[in-house]
């Protein structure tokens, strides 16, 4: 890699932990940061205990893994030869009876379904085990100084013992949904290109709120346990149970429409609980022991840019170091899956850093 050796990726879903695999292999030094808790994004996966001792494991982000590329499809191979994911499904049921699988508008066979063998957090779990990876990291501001980018982190708590260290890196890679990737953008000193940054902006994502009921016995969802509702509140179905992953609990994921999601975006979480279990009663079918509410403020994007990722035209190629965007929300796959799009365009944005550094 010569002189360049080393890139900040900010966003530990699977975008960012794909570009970060891809770079590491090649000797390049990565550092992944992240806001959350846990590893994944998207691939979020989690526990909830109920009053009787039973717990429940859900999914609540994505819920399978589907392949149509065929760079994506040798992934998913690996993972699956490796135990990390089997398959679930060709397709789901709606409450009619018809067979789909997410964008059914696609005149396409349907693809087969896989879920992660013990959850879809296990895949993300897998990509950085090998990784620096920085939790509960939020970074507030981007700056070019001494020939390297740095990254400054949000300060911690007051009390909290830790400094909060800056990073810095030759190149940066911005997996993070783009309108928080803006945000960061404008409270730095980068300065973007007007039509650039209108292209950026027009990047939009659906709102998601997500209920996650632990039940006092199984649900009435079908196997294999997955069912596209799409009322005016309900999309989506999942009994955890069923699918595989909650072997100590009755578990379903119920995810709500866009419409009922940004409605009632800031509703009381009591209240986004009753209307939501109240419409899936009939599919439930048993007493809720425990139930929480996740809000996903980015959960699939609506409109997408046109490339596989965006590479900041800064005015100053030879004095500033890469600093690109990429992510579920970028493109140049014709394919219905935000988890592909992301994994591929993280992958595309290493790719072309491993060319432009690989120059002579």
């Amino acid at each position: 890699m010569g002189q360049h050796s080393s890139c900040l990726i900010v966003g530990g879903g699977i975008s960012g932990l794909m570009a970060a695999i891809t770079l590491q292999r090649q000797g390049v030094a990565v550092t992944v940061v992240d806001k959350g808790f846990g590893i994944g994004g998207r691939l979020a996966s989690r526990s909830v205990k109920s009053g009787t001792n039973s717990q429940g494991y859900f999914d609540y982000g994505c819920q399978f893994f589907t392949a149509q590329i065929p760079q994506f499809q040798a992934w998913l191979q690996e993972w699956a030869e490796l135990g990390l994911v089997q398959p679930w499904s060709q397709g789901f049921p709606d409450t009619t009876g018809q067979m789909g699988v997410g964008d059914r508008s696609i005149p396409s066979a349907q693809p087969f379904c896989y879920r992660g063998t013990t959850s879809t957090r296990s895949v993300a779990q897998h990509l950085a085990q090998t990784l620096d990876i920085r939790n509960q990291t939020r970074i507030e501001r981007l700056d070019w100084q001494d020939s390297q980018w740095i990254a400054i982190p949000t300060p911690p708590d007051p009390g909290h013992q830790v400094k909060a260290s800056e990073f810095r890196a030759d190149a940066i890679i911005l997996t993070a949904p783009v309108p928080q990737s803006l945000e960061l953008l404008a409270s730095s000193s980068v300065v973007i290109q007007p039509t650039q940054q209108q292209q950026l902006a027009q990047v939009e994502y659906d709102r998601c709120l997500a209920l996650l009921v632990v039940l006092e016995r199984e649900s009435l969802i079908p196997p294999p346990g997955g069912l596209y509702v799409e009322d005016a509140r309900i999309q989506w179905l999942a009994s955890n149970s069923i699918k595989g992953i909650s072997p100590h609990g009755y578990a379903v994921t119920i995810h709500a429409t866009p419409q009922f999601s940004l409605a009632h975006w800031e509703d009381d979480l009591g209240a986004i609980a009753h209307h939501l279990s109240t419409n899936a009663a009939p599919w439930l079918g048993s007493p809720i022991l425990a139930r929480h509410v996740h809000r996903w403020k980015y959960s699939q994007p609506r409109r997408l840019h046109p490339d596989p990722l965006a590479l900041l035209d800064l005015n100053q190629a030879n004095a500033i170091g890469p600093l690109m965007l990429a992510g579920d929300g970028f493109t140049a796959a014709v394919t219905p899956s935000s988890v592909e799009r992301a994994a591929l365009s993280g992958q595309a944005a290493a790719q072309y850093l491993l060319k432009l550094w690989s120059k002579p």
